[in-house]
């Protein structure tokens, strides 16, 4: 069973979103891209912390078709973004 994510890697799954995508919210990248840009010790729990941000409202997820889904930022998810990854 793996663990829940953290706090601190749903702040880095988000910020390594807002880095890709920037504040657009039509933007929507593959889960790899967005694990590429996160630390090692954290890719393994960044398919979790995307189901949770999806959960949570501040990433939309877009499939494209069996086993392929792209996130992308909501407007509450680039607000929240700015101010966690740009202090």
């Amino acid at each position: 069973m793996t663990p829940k994510p953290t706090l601190e890697t749903i702040h880095a799954t988000l910020c390594a979103l807002y880095r890709l995508c920037g504040a657009s919210t039509r933007c929507h990248m593959p889960q790899e891209a967005v694990t590429r840009k996160l630390p090692l010790e954290l890719r393994g729990l960044a398919a979790k912390a995307l189901k949770r941000l999806v959960a949570m409202g501040l990433v939309w997820e877009k499939t494209h078709g069996p086993g392929r889904r792209s996130y992308g930022l909501t407007r509450e998810g680039v607000e929240l973004a700015r101010q966690i990854c740009l202090g």
